[in-house]
């Protein structure tokens, strides 16, 4: 049986995204082991913080 993995998204912000040069919106996600990182909603990467 899998854990499931909480993670807590606590803010939004505009970035400009490494990928695709343009603005997309970025995630601030914590998970319960306190790791944090950015995810852009636009092409899913992600930037560990």
């Amino acid at each position: 049986m899998e854990q499931e993995q909480f993670v807590h998204i606590y803010d939004q912000r505009e970035i400009i995204c490494s990928e695709t040069g343009k603005k997309e919106v970025a995630e601030m996600c914590e998970d319960e082991g306190g790791y944090m990182w950015e995810q852009c909603t636009g092409c899913g990467c992600h930037t560990w913080l």
